[in-house]
């Protein structure tokens, strides 16, 4: 069975003061620990999600930008 959670950037990942809380960037570790695939989606482009990604690990997993127009995995 394949087991993924996205999750949307702005609004949801990011708090509205452009931070990403430490129980958050946790929980996300706890996830990958189970190989459970995070993919962040966001109508930023991918360049823009890139920093994000890095910053909770998930610059190897898949992200959707560009309202879903561009994956890379």
């Amino acid at each position: 069975m394949f087991k993924a959670i996205f999750i949307d950037v702005d609004g949801t990942l990011i708090r509205s003061e452009h931070s990403i809380s430490q129980p958050t960037i946790d929980i996300i570790r706890k996830l990958k620990a189970k190989n459970i695939q995070i993919i962040l989606v966001s109508a930023r482009p991918l360049s823009a999600i890139e920093p994000i990604a890095a910053k909770v690990r998930l610059l190897n997993s898949p992200i959707a930008s560009l309202n879903d127009a561009f994956i890379a995995s």
